[in-house]
This record gives structure tokens, C-alpha cells and sequence, in this order.
């Protein structure tokens, strides 16, 4: 796995692993995750808004709070995470198909941050804003290598 990939998931990793618990989420929303038994963030962000919206007693308002929530730690629904052992064999050629997805991800995630980084600045708020500059670096760089290989 690319060295860049890695040291990017790794910041993730903490935030991935957290209880969903841990994130400030309403009563109603949390009830609904431990309903369905959602435990971890990493449950959470591959689930896509459908799924959500099958969740008895989760609505609109619901998914507006945790697409806000998520945003706030540069995470966003219906993200596939990486392996952290891929199969024996299985190379980034084979799989075009999870390149593709991850370039999407990589995408989303950088208008994310270029966002938050933009309302950091108007709210003047210089360090929250440096975060996510740098977040929206390592993104650059990550897809400028994907499209180099």
C-alpha cells in the first residue's frame, strides 16, 4: 500500500475506530444507532442515506444532523474503507473498480475541507483552517500519485 495511503488512513483510524457514542450526536439519532447496532464510526460512514432512511423512526432532519456531524470530521456517508491487508494477489490494477471508488471518496472529502477550511478563515479561526489545509494537501497529493501510476 502507498506510503501516502497509509500515513492518511492512519489519521482516520482513531476517529474510524471511535463509538459512535463519542460524537455529539441527538438522543433520537443515537438511539436509532444503537437500535440497529451501529458501534463504531467506521459502521456508520459505509452505510449510505437508504439504509439510514430504513432505520425506524430516522428522517430527514436525522440524516442533515449526521451528514453535519460527519463533515465536521472530514468524513461523509457511504465511504468504502481499505482493507488493511488486502487478499495475497490483489493489486490496485486488479481492482480499478475500488481505485475509482477511492478517487471519489478523495474528492468528496477535499470540497469537504476546502469548505470548512474557507469557513474557518470567514469565521477567523486560523488554526481550525490550517487543519483542514492540510487534510485538502494530503488529498492532493494522494490523488496527484493515483493519477501518476
Amino acid at each position: 500500500m502507498n506510503a501516502n495511503l497509509k500515513e492518511l488512513q492512519n489519521k482516520y483510524k482513531d476517529i474510524l475506530l471511535a463509538p459512535v457514542d463519542e460524537l455529539e450526536f441527538t438522543i433520537r439519532v443515537a438511539n436509532c444507532f444503537t437500535s440497529e447496532g451501529i458501534k463504531q464510526v467506521k459502521d456508520l460512514v459505509q452505510l449510505t442515506e437508504v439504509e439510514l432512511f430504513r432505520m425506524p423512526g430516522f428522517g430527514r432532519k436525522s440524516l442533515q444532523e449526521v451528514k453535519e456531524v460527519l463533515a465536521g470530521y472530514n468524513l461523509s456517508l457511504n465511504t468504502k474503507l481499505l482493507d488493511e491487508d488486502p487478499p495475497l494477489g490483489m493489486s490496485s490494477q486488479v481492482l480499478p473498480s475500488v481505485n475509482q471508488s477511492v478517487r471519489h471518496s478523495l474528492n468528496y472529502t477535499l470540497r469537504v475541507a476546502a469548505d470548512q477550511a474557507h469557513s474557518n478563515c470567514v469565521n477567523n479561526e486560523p488554526e481550525k483552517a490550517q487543519l483542514f489545509i492540510n487534510i485538502i494537501v494530503d488529498i492532493l497529493e494522494l490523488l496527484t500519485e493515483r493519477k501518476n501510476a
